[in-house]
Parts: structure tokens; C-alpha cells; sequence
């Protein structure tokens, strides 16, 4: 006999189910819940006498179907196939300073222009914005215009986040434009 497909509301339900069997094993031993401000060393996630792992195993399991289910297929690919190119382009917009050379507060510029100050190949540049545009860090308001998203701004504008990124992309192999 065959076990059904997983449905939302089976996959919800089970999340519920085996969060309560969590916080209850957690009051058994006086153990406040995690929040995301909880220390690292919380027993939840270090505390191997709580005898949580396959409880714990089977609610992410069920919270991946979940949100895989609720994405659905396309998204889900997009992400599993498509993740190394999109911080390959991240990666080559940072690198030539594409970001920078924006305008920024909404102010357009083509891709000739962009190519130009820059020194890349504008159908090159074009294609990695494109895909940028794709996970809203570029947007192109009319062929070949593009101009910032709050999410590319924010590389610009924030120093710190922008030094995390680039150390991020260090230790990545680098991707080659010809």
C-alpha cells in the first residue's frame, strides 16, 4: 500500500504535532524554547541526554516539503541549479564595480554606458544583470536601462555588508567572462 502525497495541510499539521512533542520534552527538563537570540550551546541544539534528533530530524523534514511544496517545482530548481550562477554574476558585478557605477535614488544607465565604465562586453553585462533582475538586484525599467533595487543599494550603501559579501566570494573559484 502506498503512503499519500504530503499536502499542506498534512505537512502544517505534522509540523505542529511534532513542534508540541519539542516544548514538551523541553518543559520536562526546565528548558525555555530557542529563539534566534538564544546562545549557540542552547540544549535544544547541543544537549544530546534531551533525546530530540529524530524528532528534530522529522520537523525539517517536514518544514523543507513544506516550503518546497508551498515554491513549488520551478522555484525549487531555480534555486538547486541556478544558486552558483547567480553569485557567479554577484560575484562579477562586485568584482568590476558595476554597483557603484549606478546611480543611486532611482537614476537609470544603459548598458553601453555601463559596459564602457566598467570594461565589460555590454551583452555580457546585460545577460548577468538580467539574472540579477531575476532575484531583484537589478532592475531593468526599459530595454538595456537599468537602475537599483533596494537589494542592490544596499551593496553599495552598506559598507559592512558589502566587505561580507566580497569575503564570501574570495574563496570562490573565479568565474571567467570570454
Amino acid at each position: 500500500m502506498t503512503t499519500p502525497a504530503p499536502t499542506l495541510l498534512s505537512l502544517a499539521t505534522t509540523i505542529n504535532t511534532l513542534t508540541q512533542a519539542i516544548i514538551i520534552k523541553l518543559t520536562m527538563h526546565n528548558v525555555p524554547e530557542p529563539t534566534f537570540t538564544s546562545s549557540t550551546d542552547h540544549p535544544l541544539w547541543q544537549d544530546p541526554t534531551l533525546d530530540l534528533n529524530t524528532t528534530k530530524a522529522r520537523l525539517v523534514d517536514a518544514a523543507t516539503s513544506l516550503t518546497r511544496l508551498v515554491a513549488g517545482p520551478l522555484t525549487f530548481h531555480r534555486e538547486v541549479f541556478g544558486s552558483h550562477f547567480d553569485l557567479a554574476a554577484l560575484q562579477v558585478m562586485l568584482e568590476h564595480r558595476v554597483y557603484d557605477q549606478i546611480p543611486l535614488g532611482g537614476g537609470c544607465m544603459t548598458l553601453s554606458e555601463l559596459g564602457e565604465r566598467v570594461g565589460l562586453d555590454p551583452a555580457k553585462l546585460a545577460r548577468m544583470l538580467r539574472l540579477l533582475a531575476t532575484l531583484n538586484i537589478a532592475e531593468e525599467v526599459e530595454d538595456g536601462v537599468f537602475r537599483h533595487t533596494a537589494f542592490s543599494e544596499v551593496l553599495v550603501r552598506d559598507r559592512e555588508l558589502r566587505a561580507q559579501v566580497e569575503m564570501q566570494y574570495v574563496s570562490l573559484p573565479h568565474f571567467s567572462l570570454e
